[in-house]
Parts: structure tokens; sequence; C-alpha cells
């Protein structure tokens, strides 16, 4: 049996297919989102844009469109292909030699929004070309952008054509593109010593950038080569040493392939104290071509000098360096105290079980003088020597109990300072056996 989804979906084809009587087709409009409704005898259907075709057939249900028209098979009515209109050029005769801003605007008449869109533009004549990624543009939005082109100082002076196009990723490896057009004047500067069309390196960039206070300020550039060879260009800044520093990225020498292209960017610092307008240079250099481009800077009166990122990172490098040695430095000492804490504490105790040995006066030979030998008397030899063997006991176990207490200040100090290995080989941390620990690991007998 066919689903209840695709029976309506039939029911709907035919329903369009067939012509429907006036008695039984019926469009209103619907107070709750302002579209319509198509009613028949199969019930109520909505129409958003008005169009008398149901949104769940209509190739573009927000934009009227009854004959459903989709010239490029995109399953997409033609009313919901991005619009590019408004497309001008600044100035409106451009000339050699300088720079040429183009000015798109872009409609997506589509429900959804259109995200991850690249604007191009091209002046195929002259072979230039620019490119920016675009932010989503929602449904019924109508986004303003520009992109800036240099002309050749030796362009042709004829009408060329400028092309926009608008690149749209609807799947992976599958794009949609829509394009504008329009045609503009090249007119004279004078700047062109040598025959008008055979310019063989062409330097595209920006001439004029405001100077950010944190970030400085950034010239995009391309380098086109139109020798039957590669060359490898030398880029150099000159004039900027007074009022600041100038970086160009991704390097000096830019090696362009012949009938090729490629980008760059030069970015620009002021140093502390720098206001107002400067100019410098920019020079590309080849084996047997040159190229020599003026630019401009603004820098407002509250530019501070923001350091370049070379310098950024080697101070960061050299902070992080000064606080992990001082982190060392206190670690080193803290342990060191507490070694020294440990030693005077093991002194103290080692002094207090085992105090320095009194020295017993010799007798004399008054009335507490032993006899001769031959003569002493047996009682007295008794009580002497039960007296030594219970001094002898009562040293051996303060020993004993000194050592126990020992062993127990070095464990701890072994753990504390290099952890339960070297407790558990038996060695402190000089490589000597711990009291009551002998080579073959037995105890003190």
């Amino acid at each position: 049996m066919m689903p209840r989804p695709a029976l309506l979906a039939l029911a709907l084809s035919l329903l369009l297919a067939c012509p429907i009587p006036a008695a039984h087709a019926v469009t209103v409009v619907n107070p709750t989102f302002g579209g319509c409704v198509i009613q028949n005898q199969d019930g109520a259907f909505a129409d958003s844009d008005c169009d008398h075709v149901p949104d769940v057939l209509d190739n573009c249900p927000l934009a009227a469109n009854p004959d459903q028209s989709d010239v490029d098979r995109n399953a997409l009515g033609d009313a919901c292909d991005l619009v590019i209109d408004g497309l001008s050029v600044e100035p409106q005769s451009p000339m050699q030699g300088r720079s040429m801003l183009v000015h798109a605007a872009l409609f997506n008449s589509r429900p959804y929004p259109m995200r991850n869109m690249v604007l191009k533009v091209e002046v195929p004549r002259l072979g230039l070309s620019a490119s920016k990624e675009l932010h989503d543009i929602q449904p019924g939005e109508r986004l303003l952008d520009d992109l800036l082109v240099r002309i050749p100082e030796c362009a042709p002076l004829l009408p060329t054509d400028v092309v926009v196009t608008a690149e749209y990723p609807v799947a992976p490896g599958q794009e949609e593109v829509f394009s504008g057009a329009l045609r503009v004047p090249i007119v004279s500067s004078g700047t062109c010593t040598h025959g008008v069309g055979d310019e063989l390196t062409v330097v595209d960039i920006v001439e004029l950038q405001d100077v950010d206070p944190q970030n400085g300020a950034i010239y995009p550039f391309t380098i086109r080569n139109n020798w039957p060879e590669s060359k490898a260009y030398v880029l150099s800044v000159q004039g900027t040493d007074p009022w600041g520093n100038a970086v160009i990225e991704p390097g000096s020498v830019i090696v362009v392939p012949a009938g090729q292209a490629r980008e760059g960017a030069l970015r620009l610092f002021a140093y502390p104290g720098q206001t107002g307008p400067h100019s410098f240079t920019l020079s590309v250099n080849a084996r047997d071509d040159a190229k020599q481009v003026v630019l401009q800077a603004r820098i407002p009166s509250t530019a501070s000098a923001p350091q370049p990122p070379s310098q950024q990172l080697v101070f960061g490098a050299l902070g992080f360096l000064a606080v992990a040695v001082l982190i060392i430095l206190v670690v080193a000492f803290m342990r060191r105290k507490h070694r020294r804490a440990l030693s005077r504490k093991l002194k103290e105790t080692n002094e207090h079980v085992h105090p320095a040995p009194m020295k017993r006066e010799p007798q004399g030979h008054g009335a507490h003088a032993h006899p001769a030998a031959g003569h002493a008397h047996p009682a007295h030899d008794v009580k002497e020597r039960m007296r030594e063997a219970s001094e002898k006991a009562a040293l051996r176990r303060e020993e004993k109990k000194a050592d126990e207490l020992r062993e127990r200040l070095d464990a701890q100090a072994e753990k504390e300072l290099h952890g339960d290995g070297a407790k558990a080989s038996g060695r402190d941390a000089k490589g000597r056996f711990l009291p009551g620990k002998g080579k073959g690991g037995h105890g003190k007998k």
C-alpha cells in the first residue's frame, strides 16, 4: 500500500496537472501569515506567495512564479535564484594605473540562509581578479559589498567588461554560480611611458588605508606575471623609517609562474606620536623588470605604536621564560629549606637520645679507694658488676629507641624528597644504607 505522503503528493500533482473547476478551487488570504490558501474538495493547501501553486509543490514558495520556470534545472525556480544587482564602479571611468572599486548588491529570495558564499570580480581583458568570502545572507536580505582592483598603467583605452560572480556551495564538490556584468571605459592618466597593452608585470594593490591603533593597516596585493617564463620578484618598502614599520607577507621574495598571479599583503605599523597622512613606496623588482607603487597611510591622532607580530612573539617568549626560571628558583629554595629543617631536627633528636658521656673521677687512696689486689671486698664487687650491667642494659634500650626514631625520620625525609622509590631501596639520597638496613636488607643484630 502506498504511504499517505506519497498519495498526497500524487494527488497534488494530478490537481495541478488538471484544471480545477472554479466551484472547487478558491484562493483566499490567510490572515495568520499573510499568504494565501488553495481550497478544494480535498482540503486546504498553503500558498505563501499566492501564485496558485501549493507550497509543497512550489519550486520557489516565497516568490511568485506561476510558470515554475527553472532554466538552470537546480530544482529551484528562477525566481529563487540569487539576484546580483546594483552593479557600479568608482570612479565611473577608471584611469590607467589607478584603483577601481566595484560595488555589488546581492538579494536572497530563498526561504533559507545562504552561507559560505564567495564574491568575485574579474576584468578578463586586463587579467585582473579579486575575491572575498561573504557572511550569511538571510532570507529576504539584500547585502551590499565591494571589491578593489587596480587598472594597469598601460591598459588599453577601450570599453572593458567587469564581471561579478557569486559562488554558493550547495553540496561538497557542487556549486551554484550567479553572475552579473557591466562595461566601463578606461581613460588615460598619462602615466604610461611605453606601448599600451604590453605591461608584463602587473601589481594590483590597495593604495590608501587607515592605520588602526592596535592592528596597524593591511595592504593586500596581487602580482600578475605576463612574461613567457617564471619570475622571482623581490619586494621592498621605502619611506616608512621615520614614522613606521612595514612587514611583507608571506615574504619579500615571491615566485610567480608564467601567466599566473600570486597574492600577498603588506602590513604597516605606526610609531608612537606619529599622526596625519604619510606616503611610502612599494618596489617590486625582477631581473629585467621593475615596478614602484606609491601608497598612502592615514594615522589617526590617537594611534599608538602597536608592536609587530614578531616582536610581540619574542617579548611573550621572554616573559614566559622569566616566569619559569622564577618558579624553578622558588621550588629549589623551598626544597633546600626543608632539607635543612629535617637535618636540624634529626641532630636535635640524636643529642637528646645520646647525651655526651660523663667522665668518672678516678678513685684515690682515701677511704673510698679500692683495696689493693688480693684484698677486694666480695660484696662490693657484686654490687659494682650489677650496677654496670644495669647501665649497659639501659644504654642499649636508649640506643634501640634512637635507632627506631632515626629510621622513622629518615624514611619520612626520603618520602618527602624522593618519593617511595628511595625508601624501598633502603638507601638515602647519597646512596648510603639506611640505619637498620644492611647490604642484604637484614636488620641490625
